[in-house]
């Protein structure tokens, strides 16, 4: 069957001191008669893997798991605001947790320039239109405002470990969010991350903190000259660079009205066929009154990135080779909704308990830091150990929900052949997958 038991993960458990936990931060008042803290987790690992969630089935897991009936309402009364402090704690113990794992492929190997590679991005969650209240949206054409929730992550691309999860609201957007880094950020680090995170102040900061950045530049964001501090018509000097045929420019600009920050444009030309399908997305056709202007549209054929990078320690192809390493943490939230369905999971959270969702994705977040990243890791090191293939992450998330009870069996060779065959990336002759171009570097 494919569940999780408490013979294969309590000896994990037991080593996060779950208990104990439980107890100073109040989930557990006095001693448990039917849901226990390790039960009430383990539970809900078997409903998420089983893609079928509803409080009635988790009631179902867990009567299964215990040999004891338990109601759904006995659940739901442990959804509630009163249970929060424990994820949060459990989850922060599980983040730390991983810092002492060195089971990842990379975790051997240290950077030629970084000490670790911080990716942070965002994606956004619909929730039931009930909770709009705690979890503002947008608004449809009829004026009804959408609850959606928003999943701020950072990961570190190295080690393959969570730094930072939380839930936001739609509202909190990413530049609010920027100086969060900041609290863990150390020297030597090098942090990609969107156009949205970009705050001229933060951007001072990190570079304060001896660490490096690699961000896209907004198409209407304006940049001077270090020269002259004249406003630079980007899209007139690009044009010039286009009749003579050339295809990047490299150049020292200045960020911001009061702080003035020194930074290195690096800008470099797409293909004709990348910068059409750019330009064909759904975001990029606009119409009406909504039409881009020209110059937005001659810019979404150029990558335009700002970083406190050195030219000496890094060329414009390595700026944008270390910036494409940030599709990695897109292919995660693929993974988060296509595999693990987190969309199905939230649009569950109906009536008006507004800790329910969070409290579900605390639940969430620990499946994957405590049962899945470290398989993942682990399955990695051992696969490319003897096989010399690597693992994908969205292929290893197919088989963990489909036959869960594998990746708990005594390492044999059956199995590694079995995930060597099926969960592996194929080899590609035009471009590397993530892990190649970490392992070239």
């Amino acid at each position: 069957m494919n569940k999780i038991h408490h013979r294969k993960i309590n000896d994990f458990l037991s080593e996060l001191g779950i208990e104990d936990l439980a107890v100073r931060t109040g989930f557990t008042l006095r001693t448990a008669r039917k849901i226990t803290p390790e039960d009430f987790l383990i539970s809900f690992f078997n409903v998420m893997i089983s893609k079928c969630y509803s409080l009635r089935q988790w009631a179902v897991e867990l009567s299964l798991l215990t040999g004891r009936t338990v109601s759904f309402q006995a659940i739901a009364k442990k959804l509630q605001f009163r249970q929060l402090p424990f994820l949060k704690a459990l989850l922060l113990k599980g983040l730390k947790f991983q810092l002492r794992e060195h089971d990842h492929l990379l975790s051997g190997k240290a950077d030629v320039l970084f000490k670790r590679i911080l990716i942070e991005d965002s994606t956004c969650v619909k929730l039931p239109n009930c909770l709009s209240q705690h979890y503002p949206g947008s608004r449809n054409q009829y004026g009804q405002k959408k609850a959606i929730a928003r999943v701020q992550l950072c990961i570190d691309l190295l080690t393959n470990s969570f730094k930072s999860l939380e839930l936001k609201s739609y509202c909190d957007n990413d530049a609010t969010y920027a100086d969060r880094i900041l609290e863990y950020l150390k020297k030597g680090d090098l942090i990609l991350r969107d156009r949205a995170y970009s705050v001229t102040k933060i951007l001072k900061q990190i570079t304060e903190k001896g660490a490096y950045y690699i961000s896209l530049l907004h198409p209407k964001r304006h940049v001077k000259d270090a020269d002259n501090e004249k406003v630079i018509d980007l899209v007139r000097v690009l044009k010039r660079l286009d009749k003579h045929n050339m295809i990047f420019l490299d150049k020292t600009v200045i960020l911001g009205k009061t702080e003035k920050l020194e930074v290195r444009l690096v800008c470099v030309k797409l293909s004709q066929k990348e910068a059409q399908r750019r330009r064909r997305r759904p975001g990029s056709r606009r119409k009406g009154k909504n039409r881009r202007a020209a110059t937005t549209t001659y810019l979404l054929g150029w990558n335009i990135f700002i970083t406190n990078m050195p030219k000496e320690l890094l060329t414009v192809k390595q700026v944008y080779n270390y910036y494409s390493l940030r599709w990695h943490i897109e292919m995660i939230f693929k993974t988060w909704k296509s595999h693990f369905k987190l969309d199905k999971i939230f649009s569950s959270c109906k009536g008006k308990n507004y800790a329910k969702p969070e409290l579900l994705f605390y639940l969430c977040m620990l499946f994957l830091v405590l049962i899945y990243n470290p398989k993942f890791n682990y399955f990695q090191k051992v696969v490319y150990g003897k096989t010399g293939k690597l693992l994908s992450p969205m292929k290893f998330a197919k088989i963990v929900i489909n036959h869960m009870e594998i990746i708990f069996q005594k390492e044999s060779k059956d199995l590694i052949r079995i995930i060597s065959k099926y969960c592996c990336y194929s080899t590609r002759k035009d471009r590397k997958n993530i892990y190649e171009k970490l392992l070239c570097y």
